[in-house]
């Protein structure tokens, strides 16, 4: 699968037509671990490697 195909399929899928429940569940899931592990990482750059 190339990666125009799964943007393609990304995109559709965010535009809401034909999401489902558990899609959303799923993107909702995925964001927050996402933004959870970058506070993570931010915390021990700035507060134990750093040592602010």
């Amino acid at each position: 699968m190339a990666l125009d195909d799964v943007l393609a399929q990304v995109s559709e899928l965010l535009e809401g037509d034909k999401i489902t429940g558990r899609q959303a569940g799923l993107i909702i899931f995925v964001w927050m671990g996402a933004v959870a592990l970058f506070g993570l990482i931010s915390y021990i750059v700035v507060f134990i490697i750093i040592g602010f």
